[in-house]
């Protein structure tokens, strides 16, 4: 429902152009509690055959374009921050890869305990055999590192 003024601005009339219309009987309007007339905008539509949306006026006025112009530039300037931040993140989750890579040590088929019995059964029977030489143990130990493998590290002495 519009008052006489709004109405008027929404057909592009004059109060006194509203008035004459209901008085003469080609709009239709009601009077509400205080005395006012109050238009139906399908009734307005009926008479002056117009779209009424207060939008209209927005549309074709310079400070439209400007803010129009603006939410374009912003837009622009928000794609290029969210690429931005997407390339951020992918070089984080790189240096985060690099900082926390460490490759799996090579553990020969069996473990650690394996090649622990295996060198403490060469050195039984190296004793067995007579030789007591420590630079023959530890020899005897890089040979059955070389049979099992890389990756081998040693228990600490208890």
């Amino acid at each position: 429902m519009f008052t006489i003024t709004e109405a008027a601005q929404q057909a592009g009339l004059t109060r006194a152009g509203i008035h004459k219309a209901i008085k003469a009987g080609r709009l239709s309007a009601t009077k509400n509690d205080n005395g006012n007339y109050q238009i139906d905008a399908a009734e307005l539509f009926r008479v002056y055959n117009q779209k009424f949306t207060k939008d209209d006026t927005l549309v074709d006025t310079v400070d439209y374009r400007l803010i129009a112009q603006r939410l374009e530039f912003i837009e622009k300037l928000l794609r290029q921050a969210e690429d931005e931040r997407d390339n951020l993140r992918l070089s984080l989750a790189q240096a985060m890869a690099l900082l926390t890579y460490q490759p799996e040590p090579v553990v020969p088929t069996g473990g650690i305990p394996l090649v622990e019995k295996t060198i403490q059964k060469e050195i039984v029977m190296l004793k067995r055999d007579g030789v007591c030489n420590p630079v023959t143990y530890v020899f005897k130990a890089i040979e059955v590192f070389k049979r099992f493998g890389r990756g081998y590290k040693p228990r600490p002495a208890s």
